[in-house]
């Protein structure tokens, strides 16, 4: 925590990855990922969060109470990785 308000975090995975093959066997590749985020909290009216991995991915979250009535709220979620592409 930087402030009350403020906060950075981090964290690394890594693992195999399984892979399937023509064969029976699976393949196992060694894989890592850094993950870096933000957060910043105005209680309780505003909070933004952000994240990015080192394999391209990218999100975003904003909530934002206007008033006692109306809260605006953002999802984005960005990937270089054709892999990671999701479809409803």
């Amino acid at each position: 925590m930087l402030n009350q308000k403020f906060s950075l975090n981090h964290s690394v995975s890594m693992g195999p990855t399984e892979i399937p093959s023509q064969s029976t066997e699976t393949i196992k590749i060694p894989t890592a990922n850094y993950e870096f985020g933000a957060t910043f909290i105005d209680h309780p009216k505003l909070m933004l969060l952000g994240r990015i991995l080192t394999d391209g991915r990218l999100s975003a979250r904003v909530k934002c109470d206007v008033s006692e009535n109306l809260t605006l709220k953002a999802n984005a979620q960005r990937s270089l990785n054709a892999q990671h592409k999701q479809s409803s």
